[in-house]
């Protein structure tokens, strides 16, 4: 994952001075390199210093990129073939080989870069986004800078964040909304997900390209267990195609031991990460359940003394205060900075579930008031409103430790198969208090023990012990 930013001048300055200091604000988002293109040039650097350091590029328009190196390591922005058009990225196509390689033999490479086929192919297509939306598998948030204008747009699910807003001088964009406001907008705005924003000396022009609901049109009729759980192998190796050694937050719940299960088999160093207050529900389990597995857990676990200074360097990472926001968030935030020392830049979540699957109680309090179809209609809210809490919160968690978090359970064509699963079959009736049971058959499929297929949740913060603490400093 990187930063991405963008700025228009609204009037006659150069825009290269804001642009290196928004990047200058986000460094925790990507360390390996840094870039700006303005008005047709380019300019790269291994450090934010260095970038600073060159001379200024004129013009009023321009995009910027930090760098976390994942896959393919590229200078970013990269420039299209014609030299018109220039693009930034931050996230990961899952597919960019595939996307590449379905293109004409006219593109030059200059990397192997998953960003850089973004480009390729909108070069090829016109600058049709939606056509990219379309075949793209993976999450972004993407800027593009065209002659007269910069044009960003973000994947429908959320997963990457973008802002934008105002100056007396400039209209600018970036990945933090705290980078915004520290050169001077007021009131960051996001870009909602699937949505695509138009800047240029006129303003902002904010246009929906896909949503949720035109996803769901997609949803196949007809569903079957092996489609989904094909689907969900397919999802865990194509997220871990280019990945050598990986990290798993892992509270020893279904979701976390499914993940957990699947990725130990697609990479070659796996490591389980874990983080609680001492004494708590989540660290006991983890540690018997990674036993069981034969994986390497780390465990990182917190005084509830040290709880206080904990919570407020994660909440700095944040840009809203939400005492169960950040009871959630601090076992991410602890297993990242463990992940982190360790040298692991890639992470993965079982997040989504609960959302699809019926994992949270008040499915059961949705059937009971209004039956499945209610439930239906409560799994499109959840997944229409996760991006705002939940992914924004876990994306300024990783991020704020320079670790690339990754979804398995919000790949889309996965998701297409869970969202083909009848709702009867998430959830058997109101006092259902275990839920979730086509992804604990999928842990049966994996190989897990009975005792753990079956275990209920336990809401994370919770389990974690940090809800507790937290309920005595606030």
């Amino acid at each position: 994952m990187c930063s991405i930013a963008g700025a228009v001048a609204r009037g006659g300055k150069d825009v290269f001075p804001v642009l290196v200091e928004l990047l200058s604000f986000m460094p925790h988002r990507g360390p390996d390199g840094f870039g700006v293109a303005v008005n047709g040039q380019a300019v790269h650097a291994k450090t934010i210093a260095g970038l600073a350091g060159e001379k200024p590029l004129p013009g009023h328009l321009g995009i910027g990129h930090s760098l976390l190196s994942i896959t393919g390591h590229g200078k970013q922005p990269f420039s299209s073939c014609d030299g018109k058009a220039f693009l930034c990225h931050n996230g990961q196509i899952y597919n960019h080989e595939e996307i590449s390689s379905g293109l004409s033999g006219k593109h030059s490479f200059v990397s192997t870069s998953d960003s850089e086929a973004i480009l390729h192919f909108l070069e090829e297509h016109g600058f049709d986004f939606e056509e990219f939306f379309s075949v793209s598998r993976g999450v972004f948030s993407c800027a593009v800078a065209l002659q007269d204008t910069l044009v960003a747009f973000r994947d429908i699910i959320g997963e990457k964040p973008l802002w934008f807003g105002w100056t007396g001088d400039f209209f600018v964009f970036a990945s933090e909304p705290q980078a915004l406001k520290r050169i001077g907008v007021a009131f960051p705005r996001p870009l909602e997900p699937g949505f695509c924003l138009t800047v240029s000396k006129k303003g902002f022009r904010v246009k929906k390209v896909f949503s949720i609901a035109d996803f769901l049109k997609t949803v196949p009729k007809k569903h079957s267990f092996d489609s989904l759980f094909g689907s969900f192998q397919e999802s865990v190796q194509l997220q871990t195609r280019t990945v050598k050694k990986a990290g798993v937050l892992f509270s020893g719940g279904i979701d976390s031991s499914v993940i957990a299960k699947a990725v130990s088999e697609s990479v070659k160093e796996a490591c389980l990460f874990t983080c609680g207050v001492e004494g708590s529900h989540d660290l006991s389990v983890a540690d018997n359940t990674a036993q069981a597995f034969g994986l390497k857990l780390v465990a990182k676990v917190v005084a509830k003394d040290e709880v206080p200074q904990m919570a407020l360097s994660a909440a700095s990472s944040l840009f809203f205060f939400d005492k169960m926001q950040l009871g959630i968030g601090l076992p991410l935030f602890g297993a990242c900075q463990e992940a982190s020392k360790k040298g692991f830049r890639v992470v993965f979540s079982g997040q989504g579930s609960d959302e699809v699957f019926c994992g949270y109680s008040y499915y059961m309090k949705a059937l009971r008031e209004t039956g499945f179809a209610g439930v239906e209609k409560k799994i499109r809210e959840s997944l229409e409103q996760m991006w705002f809490h939940d992914l924004l919160r876990d994306d300024a968690l990783s991020m704020a430790n320079s670790v690339e978090l990754r979804l398995p359970f919000l790949e889309m064509e996965f998701l297409r198969q869970a969202l083909a699963v009848p709702v009867s079959e998430k959830i058997k009736s109101a006092s259902d208090n275990l839920r979730k049971h086509p992804v604990r058959k999928i842990g049966e499929k994996l190989g897990l023990s009975e005792e753990l297929v079956f275990r209920p949740k336990k809401a994370m913060q919770y389990g974690s012990g940090f809800a507790r603490e937290l309920e005595k400093l606030f």
